[in-house]
């Protein structure tokens, strides 16, 4: 599955397409090792504030998606004040993948 999602982002890289998603584990955080490997373009769009990157796992990922070029985008100032905010903070995370990449 691996060897297909990353064949998949490399045509996409190869096409010119900028890579768009939310630095989770699994095939977002394929998409943004293949892309860089390959000299592709990426936009992350966080679900927490920029200094205190969501998933922690992928924090050193972060740091060279931006040391490559990469753009990290958070709307996200503070830490979510309750379990609902935090849940609608992925939501609203998503809408904008959604938007980015239908442009």
């Amino acid at each position: 599955m691996i060897i297909r999602e990353s064949e998949v982002v490399k045509r996409l890289v190869e096409k010119g397409l900028i890579i768009v998603s939310g630095l989770a584990i699994g095939c977002d955080t394929i998409a943004y090792k293949v892309c860089l490997e390959t000299g592709g373009k990426t936009i992350v769009i966080l679900p927490s504030q920029i200094n205190n990157i969501y998933p922690a796992k992928n924090r050193e990922l972060a740091e060279e998606i931006v040391n490559k070029g990469g753009l990290l985008l958070s709307k996200y100032y503070k830490d979510p004040s309750s379990k609902s905010e935090a849940i609608n903070r992925f939501i609203q995370r998503d809408r904008l993948q959604a938007m980015f990449a239908n442009q």
